[in-house]
Parts: structure tokens; sequence; C-alpha cells
């Protein structure tokens, strides 16, 4: 007996790649990616009170940097750019031992990003370009918060310190 093989028609292909784009594999894709799959009920409750505390300052500054920040052309133009610089350079580490030690280039963005701009800008920058760059990696969704949160509470404190300590002004 021979076989007959389905030929699909043009309508049926054309529906085939509509159930493929609005169907659930992209979301899924997604959920994996953002890492929302993950929930902090394994987490001890110290460790979840931590977390929430620091998203909680983060939260905070991010605020006060929203309210603080002149919202100029120029200092739109600064923090794209430096949050793109920042995002970038945190896409190539140094590994210095395979699967155990890397160093990330970002550091370097976010030091000058320290030493150039005022504290809200800061705090701004190290949000975006922490955030994008928190994406490459398939982590749960509250360590990629907890790591963008404690790099916006730390980098905010450092400028803050050193607009106190350095007799310059800031860019923006």
């Amino acid at each position: 007996m021979p076989m007959h093989r389905f030929k699909p028609t043009g309508k049926e292909i054309a529906r085939r790649l509509r159930n493929r784009v609005h169907g659930l594999a992209w979301r899924a894709t997604l959920r994996r990616w953002l890492g929302l799959g993950a929930s902090m009920d394994e987490l001890p409750p110290l460790a979840r009170m931590y977390l929430m505390g620091m998203w909680g300052v983060a939260l905070l500054l991010i605020a006060w940097a929203v309210q603080e920040f002149s919202w100029s052309r120029q200092s739109l133009f600064t923090l794209f750019l430096f949050s793109l610089l920042f995002w970038l350079l945190d896409l190539f580490p140094i590994i210095l031992r395979p699967n155990e030690v890397e160093v990330s280039l970002g550091v370097s963005a976010g030091i000058a990003t320290i030493m150039l701009l005022p504290p809200p800008a800061v705090a701004l920058i190290i949000l975006l370009g922490s955030g994008l760059a928190e994406l490459r990696f398939l982590r749960p969704w509250y360590k990629k918060a907890f790591n963008v949160s404690q790099l916006v509470v730390v980098c905010t404190a450092l400028a803050w310190i050193f607009r106190q300590i350095a007799d310059q002004d800031p860019l923006l």
C-alpha cells in the first residue's frame, strides 16, 4: 500500500507559521531568558529578606535619580552612550580561570561613570547597562535583580562619595 504524504496548502503553511509566531514557543523562551520560572521559596528567610532589602534601597535610589536627573537632550545622549558602553564592555569578560574566575570589563565603564557624572546619572546608567548585561545569563530572575540592584547601590554611593572628595564638577 503506498504511503501518501500530506502536502500542505498555502493556507496550511500560513496557519503553521502564524501558530509558531503567536504560539507558546516564544513565550517559553522569553520566560527562560528572563529567569521567570524560578521561585524564591527555596531560599532561606534571611536571604529573602536581604534580597528584598537590597531591591528596596535600589528602588529608592532609582526613584531619587529619576527625580534629580536633568532630562535634557545632552543628558539623555550621555545616559544612552555610557549605558551602551557599560553593556558592550560587559559582554567581553576576561577569563582568568575557565569556569571559575572572570573579570568584567564593564567595571572600567562603571569607574568612568562614577568619576565623570553626577550620582543620579550613575544610578540610571548602571541600571540600564547592568540590566541589559544580565539578560545574557540564564539565571533566576531574583539573582539578576539582585546583581543589578547591588551595582546600583554601590556605584551610586561611590559616586556620591567621590563628589564629596573631588574638586571637579561632573560633566552633566
